[in-house]
């Protein structure tokens, strides 16, 4: 212990804290010069996020603290997902927010993300389910999801079939070739049957 200005203080010199390791853990992912290097910087600042600051502690100081380091655990988790979802590991993504959720049980947003990758896995029983989940802990607040989770909810369940394109009225459609002027008829190929070729298929599509 160091002990200064009337103040005793743990040497960092001697010992290692969990809340040093993941501000510094955050530091290097804002000045990460590469994806990668980001990542695992992210990845450890997340994983050294256990629970609330001082579990079980009281102090005036201590609910600002909890919630400082709640927040972040959890934008570096939803971060994670962005880096995991671009790189196309959208289960990797999946169980980043899903960790986030875990600290954060009444963030709407997030719910939102999982239900998208959900549908994009081909899960849309899970959607459905993930919007339970919502419903049960919002109810604790004595509220209920917005209207655009429910209807992202029922769209992503039910996706809506893909509207037909419309076709081109101008459009160019092949006709049948016309021999050059002052070239005989029986130029044409056989008995004057065009052949089976691109301008035919066109014509009878």
């Amino acid at each position: 212990m160091d002990y200064t200005a009337g103040r005793y203080r743990i040497d960092p010199q001697l010992v290692e804290v969990d809340l040093w390791r993941s501000r510094r853990a955050l530091e290097e992912a804002a000045r990460a010069p590469d994806t990668a290097q980001r990542r695992r910087a992210l990845a450890t600042a997340a994983g050294l996020y256990r629970g609330e600051l001082a579990a079980g502690g009281a102090a005036d100081w201590l609910e600002p603290a909890r919630e400082t380091l709640r927040r972040q655990a959890v934008d570096a988790l939803a971060m994670l997902a962005d880096l995991d979802e671009q790189a196309g590991d959208l289960d990797a993504a999946l169980a980043a927010l899903d960790q986030a959720i875990g600290h954060d049980p009444y963030a709407e947003p997030l719910y939102r993300r999982i239900m998208r990758l959900q549908a994009r896995l081909g899960r849309p029983d899970a959607v459905q389910r993930t919007l339970r989940l919502l419903e049960t802990r919002l109810a604790e607040l004595d509220t209920e999801p917005e209207p655009d989770t429910r209807r992202l909810a029922a769209d992503l369940h039910h996706p809506r079939p893909a509207p037909h394109p419309e076709r081109d009225p101008h459009r160019h459609i092949a006709g049948p070739s016309v021999p050059p002027a002052g070239r005989p008829a029986a130029a044409r190929t056989g008995s004057g049957r065009r052949p089976a070729g691109p301008d035919r298929a066109a014509t009878e599509a």
